[in-house]
């Protein structure tokens, strides 16, 4: 599952590279302002 993805042209991978950094930076911003729901997190 997800072997294809080495195959992929490089356009393709650096997209879904950034696509991750970018959710990754934005739910790390999220927990830095309190927005988790389901968790108490105090700023």
């Amino acid at each position: 599952m997800g072997e294809g993805l080495l195959y992929a042209p490089t356009e393709l991978n650096e997209l879904v590279k950034a696509a991750i950094e970018t959710g990754y930076r934005a739910a790390l911003t999220d927990i830095r302002n309190g927005k988790v729901e389901g968790f108490d997190v105090a700023s």
